[in-house]
């Protein structure tokens, strides 16, 4: 039974998980599960999403709020203490609903970008970026706004769920999976330094 409050990953530095959303609030969910049982220590979460107009963006965060009342997390019948936050893409501080040109790439870029740079020079914490949610051009600018900030100790995840699992989970309906669905993690970035890879197995 992994200890899920304490670890040998960093522990002196705080673990957030800062992961891309659009319509899959799940997603976010079985990568905390997951990292959680290789005893990486997540403390908070962050979801960057488009504006909130649409009603799947809508469900997904109330999806997540759910799962963190109080600033409690509930994982194998354990409560941990986990904050929940979210922000917004941007442009020209202005909410952005969707990604549709350059200019909204931009912003959306920038946005991702001032967030982990906050993080990272404001909180000196460790982020574990997960991309598997939200349109793929989200998850490419996150990389790259990741690729300008991180170091060694950063992670960039993915995760591959089986289709038949992922259908019945599809929307939040199942917003966390046992080890018996299969549902795996793996690092898409090896190090800050040296070649990064982005291998895609599954989108949602």
């Amino acid at each position: 039974m992994p200890d899920y409050t304490h670890s040998t990953h960093h522990t002196h530095h705080t673990h957030i998980l800062l992961a891309t959303l659009g319509g899959q609030p799940q997603i976010v969910t079985f990568t905390l599960d997951l990292l959680l049982r290789e005893s990486f220590p997540i403390s908070e979460v962050f979801v960057i999403h488009p504006k909130a107009s649409d009603p799947r963006i809508q469900h997904s965060l109330a999806c997540l709020r759910a799962q963190f009342i109080d600033n409690c997390y509930q994982i194998d019948g354990h409560t941990i203490s986990c904050r929940f936050d979210s922000r917004t893409l941007r442009l020209n501080n202005i909410p952005q609903e969707d990604i549709v040109d350059d200019v909204g790439a931009v912003g959306a870029h920038e946005t991702i970008y001032h967030l982990i740079r906050e993080l990272k020079q404001q909180r000196q914490c460790i982020v574990h970026l997960s991309v598997t949610g939200g349109r793929r051009i989200m998850a490419l600018l996150a990389i790259s706004a990741a690729q300008l900030n991180f170091k060694h100790t950063d992670y960039i995840w993915h995760i591959y769920t089986p289709e038949v699992f992922r259908q019945q989970a599809n929307e939040g309906a199942i917003m966390h999976a046992s080890p018996e669905d299969d549902v795996r993690l793996f690092l898409t970035k090896e190090s800050c330094y040296g070649p990064r890879s982005y291998k895609q197995k599954h989108r949602y």
